[in-house]
């Protein structure tokens, strides 16, 4: 019977493995969808997107599991979420000036409470 229980506690803990792995591959998989559709049309900050995201997960991809993995999975999707929410790309126009492109998942921020909207501006 001991022999069993600690086939099982292998198989269990070899089952955790493979779960965090595949959190952690689709961790991957979210930042890279994120900077794709962030950096669309812009190659040279995609690429670079592209390297950093690899190269953080090279860097971590010996974490053999537990917290330490756990929490980096979380970074990364922490990543993916600011990524999404809070980077504009800003093109520049024909009269020199920058254009964004603000799109409703960059504006569904919460006010901080206590917060109070600007009286609207009077124009002379």
């Amino acid at each position: 019977n001991g022999g069993g229980g600690d086939s099982d506690e292998t198989m269990s803990t070899t089952a955790a493995r493979g779960l965090t792995s595949q959190t952690a591959l689709g961790a991957y998989r979210t930042l890279l969808r994120t900077v794709a559709a962030t950096f669309r049309g812009d190659d040279f900050t995609l690429s670079a997107a592209k390297r950093e995201i690899r190269q953080k997960f090279e860097e971590n991809r010996t974490h053999a599991g537990g917290a330490a993995l756990t929490e980096l999975i979380a970074e990364a999707y922490d990543a993916a979420d600011f990524i999404k929410t809070q980077v504009v790309q800003a093109e520049r126009n024909e009269r020199g000036n920058y254009t964004m492109k603000i799109e409703k998942h960059h504006s569904d921020d919460v006010p901080p409470e206590g917060w109070v909207p600007p009286p609207p501006q009077k124009c002379s």
